[in-house]
């Protein structure tokens, strides 16, 4: 016959027994729905890089077009041509500048060029016909009358000389 001391000791013995299938079951279960999840995280990967080979061999598609190859190169270089841009209207400022001075018989002694504005120093001299104060003066009387210039003369504040009048010339780029 078992004793009531024995009977205790017999259902702890359960009791630890219980409490352990509980959690092999429950760890079995979980693993079971990690496994599966598992799985369907990893078709769901699949399935996107399946999605980003295929829009990268678009994008390839899409940069061998001559156009878009073009773009690029544009956008890659466009500081540069923004600022040769001006650079490339030197030789029509040039032409303008020989123009002028054909024009009111002046010369101009070269010139810099700048952030869009052209300093330049000219000078008018003496002949038979014009003196070189009025040569001066239709000059600036041109360019203040009229506005179809490609230039803007900048204020004039100061002459030189009497048989030959030099004074310098800051031209704005229109």
């Amino acid at each position: 016959m078992v004793t009531t001391n024995e009977y205790k000791n017999d259902t702890k013995h359960y009791k630890g027994m219980n409490i352990s299938i509980i959690l092999f079951v429950f760890v079995l279960f979980s693993t079971i729905g990690l496994y599966f999840y598992n799985m369907t995280i990893v078709s769901k990967i699949e399935a996107m890089q399946t999605q980003v080979a295929q829009v990268e061999e678009s994008i390839k598609k899409v940069n061998e077009d001559e156009k878009v190859k073009l773009y690029v190169l544009i956008q890659a270089n466009k500081t540069y041509l923004e600022k040769y841009k001006y650079l490339s209207n030197i030789p029509m400022f040039i032409n303008s500048l020989k123009e002028l001075a054909r024009v009111h018989r002046v010369v101009f002694d070269g010139f810099s060029y700048a952030n869009g504005e052209i300093i330049s120093q000219l000078t008018a001299q003496n002949d038979a016909v014009t003196l070189a104060s009025a040569k001066t003066t239709k000059f600036l009387e041109y360019f203040r009358k009229k506005d179809e210039h490609i230039f803007s003369l900048g204020f004039v504040n100061s002459f030189q000389g009497q048989e030959g009048v030099s004074f310098w010339v800051k031209f704005q780029v229109k």
